[in-house]
């Protein structure tokens, strides 16, 4: 569940937690938390360096500048992210996960980012297709692959700036 369900978590408590509980936390849900900003991310990249799994679906106000160092310390790392409704994220920041986490990174929710070009996500699902889980698995939907244990997936809900230049390849 959510760290919080309520949505006026600020900066301020998750950098405390950060700094005194997350030193081994794997995985962390901060979704529907609309008032964080990069601060917040930025000391889960310095105070949480296990996590494998993140979820910040509603965090409107996350940009590149907090994700993308969030993203680096996670190198090979990461094995799953939701950054559904984080409307400020770039290319950068696809970039970064591009660089660094297409080894590993097994799920990925990009629902509603819709400042995120079709050059961009095409070099990123190609990188993980290359690199990565996505290239390997052939179990179908909902299924287990024994190899990974779930089978990959990329959510894309909202995303109207796509075009067919992305859906066609």
């Amino acid at each position: 569940p959510p760290l919080a369900q309520g949505e006026h978590l600020a900066d301020e408590v998750v950098i405390v937690i950060a700094a005194h509980c997350l030193a081994q936390a794997q995985s962390l849900d901060l979704s529907g938390l609309a008032l964080l900003t990069d601060a917040s991310v930025l000391a889960l990249a310095e105070s949480a360096p296990a996590l494998v799994t993140l979820r910040l679906t509603g965090c409107c106000e996350l940009t590149d500048a907090g994700l993308v160092p969030l993203i680096e310390g996670r190198a090979r790392q990461l094995v799953e992210l939701s950054l559904n409704g984080c409307s400020l994220i770039t290319a950068e920041t696809i970039k970064a996960l591009e660089d660094h986490c297409a080894e590993s990174l097994v799920a990925l929710d990009l629902s509603w980012c819709r400042a995120i070009s079709d050059n961009a996500l095409g070099r990123f699902t190609d990188a993980c297709v290359a690199r990565g889980p996505w290239g390997r698995s052939a179990a179908p939907s909902g299924t287990v692959d024994g190899a990974l244990g779930v089978t990959p997936s990329l959510k894309l809900w909202g995303m109207t700036q796509l075009t067919d230049k992305f859906h066609r390849g």
